[in-house]
């Protein structure tokens, strides 16, 4: 999976109501981030984007792109945000969903995935399926205000091989949204004895106390699926394997720590192995401390 935030610099072309570049420092209105989580063997994953749509109780307010805006969601990842921006100035009131379009076309001239050894692969959406996705997320418009709003794309939910051509990937975009005001941040590190040869870590998070299980977009109904992932990642300076996965609606959360990621195809059942199993509880703007061992 993958977090990434949509850059000022894209949030100003596809809404270009919100006055970028200049004005008072006082921000207000409705500002769109975009966060992901991480895919394996992957260097890259460029998407483009050409409208957002901001749904309302009263109406909705189209903002669509002069052009396409590409953006590679690899490299916006453990909750990192992009420098604040003025918000999109709409009416005050009560909204429940915001509308993504994505650009993901034969060709890969705007969507593209780069593995690893180098390789450029053409990321599609299924000829028939959606482009337009309506994320549910209820929040409220007040004067004198930012509302920040974050929409999780869930990338290694997202993204398959295509079975009829393993030179290309299918792109179906699987989303959650969150009002950052009403989110929090698990963080922590995993022990060096769990990072084993041949190791491909995730750290899958699931909402309860569940026992973790493998992502299959198929699996039947009831069976808990993890609403995040995180890679660790080696600090330099200590020594351990940090990681940090943000933007989580409080509550208790199962973390389960795989060597396996790489065997977990995000559309079949997939008998991977969680060798550390944890728990934390999430609460409004704080992080809570884990260690994975």
């Amino acid at each position: 999976m993958f977090r990434l935030i949509l850059s000022s610099v894209l949030l100003c072309c596809l809404l270009p109501l919100s006055g970028c570049g200049g004005g008072s420092n006082k921000l207000t209105g409705l500002a769109v981030y975009f966060t992901d989580a991480p895919i394996d063997n992957a260097t890259a994953v460029n998407i483009g984007f050409n409208d957002i749509k901001v749904i309302g109780v009263n109406g909705n307010y189209d903002y669509p792109a002069p052009t396409v805006s590409t953006v590679n969601f690899y490299a916006l990842q453990g909750g990192t945000e992009t420098a604040e921006f003025n918000g999109v100035q709409i009416p005050n009131g009560n909204y429940t969903g915001i509308s993504i379009t994505f650009s993901a076309d034969p060709g890969g001239t705007y969507s593209a995935v780069t593995l690893s050894d180098g390789t450029v692969h053409e990321l599609d959406i299924p000829s028939g399926d959606p482009s337009t996705i309506t994320v549910p997320v209820d929040f409220t418009i007040t004067s004198g205000h930012l509302t920040k709003i974050t929409i999780d794309l869930d990338l290694r939910k997202s993204i398959m091989q295509d079975p009829n051509d393993s030179t290309k990937f299918i792109f179906k975009p699987v989303l959650r949204g969150i009002n950052n005001d009403d989110s929090g941040i698990i963080s922590g590190f995993v022990d060096t004895s769990l990072m084993t040869t041949g190791c491909h870590p995730s750290i899958y998070a699931f909402s309860g106390d569940v026992t973790p299980t493998d992502i299959n977009i198929n699996a039947p109904s009831g069976q808990p699926q993890p609403i995040s992932s995180a890679f660790p990642e080696l600090n330099p300076n200590t020594g351990q394997f940090n990681f940090t996965i943000a933007y989580l609606p409080p509550g208790q959360y199962t973390l389960g720590f795989t060597c396996q990621a790489d065997q977990d195809q995000p559309d079949t059942a997939d008998a991977i192995t969680f060798t550390s199993v944890t728990h934390a509880t999430v609460t409004d703007r704080n992080t809570s401390i884990v260690t994975m061992k």
